[in-house]
């Protein structure tokens, strides 16, 4: 073999090698066109998709604001139940504002406790009396066998402790006292018990004015309210807890 067969050979084999080079980057180009193709046409459907759920979107948001509007409108026919009256709505001692000062000194909160079912059912509706007078003698028997109290305190738990409310606890549910110095030689003391064991009495108070002089205190004079359970009724021209 001459030289320049060889060199005719070579020159074949270059070209052939060539040749596959170009088919293999024609390949390729084919697949990235390909593959762009197929990421178009995902995207594609991934926009119509989210198209389709702002529509959904929208379409909801309509309803709801169509919703409104309608219950807005049925509020608005109502009548107005309390409407002609001038009724005085006092804040529930449950709330967050509520203090024991001023008038509310004087409430006894479990008043406010929302009906039992037995008591809705039966149509109970608790009820206070008035305040009244009561033991005028005892209260001056008190005086005069405590004649050396120092403050209004010591007066008001001997005063309990002579009425035996602290060794008789399970008479009654719970014993709530409240101080009031209304002025340095005068002062209030409301002691409250409720949850008797009554079918007619849900609670007593008892509040005791109290006075200071040369420096011992007494009782200057003492009242009782009746919280009823089931309501009041007269009897013989006395309001009384039925």
């Amino acid at each position: 073999m001459n030289w320049r067969t060889i060199m005719i050979l070579m020159t074949l084999i270059i070209a052939a090698g060539c040749a596959n080079d170009e088919g293999e980057n024609e390949a390729g180009i084919n697949d990235e066109n390909a593959n762009e193709t197929s990421d178009q046409s995902v995207n594609n459907e991934q926009n119509e998709e989210i198209e389709e759920l702002e529509t959904t979107v929208a379409n909801l948001e309509e309803e709801r604001d169509q919703l409104l509007d309608e219950i807005s409108a049925l509020e608005a026919e109502q009548p107005d139940e309390d409407q002609g009256e001038e009724a005085e709505t006092q804040e529930s001692p449950f709330g967050e504002n509520w203090t024991p000062h001023g008038d509310r000194f004087y409430d006894q909160v479990w008043m406010y406790q929302e009906q039992t079912e037995l008591e809705a059912e039966v149509g109970y509706e608790r009820e206070s009396l008035d305040w009244t007078a009561a033991f005028g003698e005892i209260s001056e028997e008190f005086n005069t066998e405590y004649p050396d109290l120092e403050t209004a305190e010591d007066l008001v738990y001997t005063w309990i402790g002579e009425r035996n409310m602290l060794t008789r606890p399970d008479s009654f549910d719970e014993l709530t006292v409240r101080m009031n110095h209304t002025e340095d030689n005068e002062a209030e003391a409301l002691i409250m018990k409720w949850g008797l064991r009554d079918d007619a009495i849900a609670g007593e108070d008892f509040l005791l004015y109290l006075e200071s002089e040369d420096g011992t205190w007494q009782i200057r004079d003492l009242e009782q309210r009746i919280h009823c359970r089931r309501g009041t009724t007269e009897s013989d021209g006395d309001v009384l807890c039925q």
